[in-house]
């Protein structure tokens, strides 16, 4: 019953800002979705080969900038549970330009923001939506995460490459 009620809610801001804001989802199911996630926080983890790839490119004088969509007071929580930001130059929420990952507008407030080169950028990401956003941008490199969530199955990348192992990344540097 639940779900019968809540898909067309759910289809109407998927890909949207409001699919990724706690404001929003706290207002429409009229409910703390904050206090929710902070009661699920300990599954926050940080894949096994993640910080050692991070330390190696911002040691190799990588500019490093982590772009996402959560909320946020979801990052925050994610930055408390995984001690990450050290290892970037800024941390950039959607919410910051108010527009999320798959509209183009977001990539030309990110541009505008960091001047960053599109044809010499490394982006990485799990959902194949958002790498197709930033690959019409023009960001050169695209990298999907085969298994974003280590409790599934790891998922089809389709035509993009994937990564597994971070570590494989960093060979060369």
């Amino acid at each position: 019953m639940a779900w019968l009620e809540l898909k067309p809610l759910f289809e109407r801001n998927a890909g949207t800002l409001n699919w990724y804001c706690l404001d929003f989802w706290s207002a429409e199911l009229k409910l703390s979705v904050r206090d929710l996630k902070r009661e699920i926080a300990h599954m926050i983890a940080l894949r096994p080969d993640a910080e050692t790839f991070l330390a190696a490119i911002k040691q190799a004088g990588k500019r490093v900038i982590m772009i996402t969509n959560a909320h946020r007071d979801s990052l925050s929580l994610k930055m408390e549970r995984i001690e990450l930001a050290p290892y970037f130059e800024r941390l950039i929420s959607s919410h910051d330009y108010g527009f999320p990952k798959e509209n183009q507008q977001f990539w030309d407030a990110l541009h505008a923001d960091t001047a960053f080169d599109p044809a010499r950028s490394l982006f990485i990401d799990d959902t194949l939506p958002i790498l197709r956003s930033a690959g019409r941008f023009g960001v050169a490199h695209l990298l999907a995460v085969s298994q974003p969530n280590s409790q599934k199955a790891p998922k089809d990348t389709e035509e993009f490459a994937a990564v597994e192992d971070y570590r494989e990344l960093i060979k060369g540097l």
